[in-house]
């Protein structure tokens, strides 16, 4: 299966130096969990963005996670 994901903070304007807030957590957490679950069932992921108001950042944070587990 291949499911693209895309999303940011809200109001998320590139280049303007945003910072994530409380009430963008509950996306961010999710996007994390969706990474660690993506990289148990073996599923290709591409990151694109680097920035801490994409969720690329999150999901990658799930996948690092879910490595660091089955590593130990």
């Amino acid at each position: 299966m291949r499911i693209l994901l895309i999303g940011s903070i809200s109001g998320h304007k590139p280049g303007y130096g945003q910072s994530p807030q409380e009430k963008d957590k509950p996306l961010l957490n999710a996007a994390s969990e969706l990474g660690y679950v993506l990289a148990d069932r073996n599923h290709t992921i591409l990151i694109r963005s680097g920035s801490k108001n994409c969720i690329d950042v999150y999901v990658f944070k799930g996948v690092l996670r879910f490595c660091n587990e089955k590593r130990k």
